[in-house]
């Protein structure tokens, strides 16, 4: 497949790239944390190293009552005690029970004391690491310009499945991202940029990079605001191997 550049007219002075590469999708479901690609659809797509890089691993947590939980643990000994303790659990969650109506809001006024919520938070899972890249591309040349557009347009369509039949789509392609100097032989990855096998999640594109319209003598766009938002196909845990 060919291989498209940008920019073309320096690329001797650009030490770091990114070369993005889209394949047909192909399921990993063999527990195996190595990415597993299909046959290659698009690219290599090389661009300079982006103005902004952002590594996205996030965790989601659930709210735990054990004010709620001490009550249910004590019903088998004490009916009583434990109503007592879910009913108060039921107050710190969701406010004063319609059956007592504003009678707790004014105890808690006169008082000036309100119930221990006694909540932690519990792990509940990994959420998908993201890699978000931002660009700001000038066009030095209608080469440059050309090649720009066609890699975007290719991306894009990249982005959407495809019609299998009346009923169904075809998945889009996935991606490997690798990030390295651009020598014979392709790209040289620092292990710091390891990056599970993606999907393309986001593309945004902003053809007034400048904050106005400046076309050159062909037509293409001279400055372009370049996002794009990855996220890896499978969840991460402490043995994977993007952090060994």
């Amino acid at each position: 497949m060919p291989q498209y550049v940008f920019p073309e007219s320096v690329q001797e002075e650009i030490p770091v790239w990114v070369k993005l590469e889209a394949f047909q999708p192909k399921p990993n479901i063999d527990g195996n944390d190595a990415a597993n690609f299909g046959t290659q659809a698009g690219g290599p797509y090389w661009f300079q190293a982006p103005q902004s890089l952002i590594l996205g691993d996030s965790h989601t947590y659930n709210q735990v009552n054990f004010k709620a939980l001490l009550g249910g643990a004590a019903m088998t000994n004490d009916l009583g005690g434990a109503f007592g303790d879910l009913i108060s659990a039921a107050r710190v969650a969701g406010g004063d029970l319609p059956v007592i109506g504003d009678v707790g809001t004014n105890i808690n006024y006169l008082t000036q004391q309100t119930a221990n919520p006694r909540e932690e938070v519990v792990f509940s899972k990994p959420n998908f690491r993201t890699i978000s890249l931002a660009w700001e591309l000038g066009v030095q040349s209608q080469s440059d310009g050309s090649n720009l557009i066609t890699m975007i347009n290719e991306i894009r369509r990249l982005s959407y499945p495809t019609i299998a039949d009346a009923f169904l789509y075809q998945m889009p392609s996935q991606w490997q991202l690798t990030i390295g100097s651009r020598g014979e032989g392709g790209s040289s990855t620092p292990q710091f940029f390891s990056f599970g096998k993606c999907v393309l999640e986001n593309l945004s594109t902003n053809y007034t990079g400048a904050g106005i319209m400046a076309l050159n003598a062909a037509g293409q766009p001279g400055f372009v605001n370049l996002e794009m938002t990855f996220k890896e196909v499978k969840l991460r845990n402490q043995g994977s191997a993007v952090f060994s």
